[in-house]
């Protein structure tokens, strides 16, 4: 038995119901959101660093930023998504679990939002268009503080990346987030890992 199969048999999801429901209702409806895995990291990194600041790219119906609200209380989260359904969806379902003070769902591109001023983070979340990774990092790394993380998910994409596409658009997606994953190796102002937890993460910690 390999060792990631052993692990997979001993893991038991430790989800919140609220969050439980919210998962099995993105699954129906096929929504994309971190899996299981992928979540509880997210939940202990939160609970780990204890972030006062978060941004997230890509809210879509608010799953990932209301794990890593329920996470720490004292965090506040800027959440970042340009599909006007998924906005409002975010919106009611961190109302109702009684988060929408700590959570700002701003319905707005992830490319051309602006923090307010002398906003850092100490955590980025990267989830949102995979083909634009790298624009992101670099469009969010200036308002990270020293010693604080961008996180990005999907970075092995199914197992395509390494492998072979089945079609000609899916190459040209996992040519750049195999594009990406080199990036963030290579930047030298973060150190920067990539784990096969969930579907592929990277962290990478900014030096200062």
């Amino acid at each position: 038995m390999k060792g990631s199969d052993y692990l997979s048999g001993l893991s038991r999801t430790k989800e919140a119901p609220a969050i439980h429901r919210l998962r099995n209702e993105a699954k129906e409806r096929g929504v994309p959101i971190v899996n299981e895995e992928a979540a509880a990291f997210l939940r202990q990194l939160i609970t780990l660093i204890k972030p006062a600041r978060v941004l997230e790219i890509g809210t879509a119906i608010g799953f990932s930023s209301a794990v890593m609200a329920l996470a720490h209380q004292g965090v506040r989260i800027d959440t970042l998504e340009r599909n006007a359904q998924y906005v409002n969806e975010a919106r009611t379902n961190l109302d109702a679990l009684g988060l929408t003070s700590r959570v700002r769902v701003h319905h707005t591109d992830g490319l051309t939002f602006t923090p307010d001023d002398d906003v850092v983070y100490d955590i980025v979340f990267i989830d949102a268009a995979k083909a634009q990774s790298v624009r992101f990092f670099e469009r969010y790394a200036p308002y990270v503080k020293p010693g604080g993380v961008i996180v990005a998910d999907n970075l092995l994409f199914h197992g395509l990346v390494g492998g072979k596409a089945p079609s000609k658009d899916l190459s040209q997606l996992v040519r750049k987030i195999d594009r990406f994953n080199r990036y963030v190796l290579e930047r030298e102002d973060f150190d920067s890992m990539i784990y096969s937890l969930g579907d592929g993460m990277s962290v990478s910690i900014k030096k200062g």
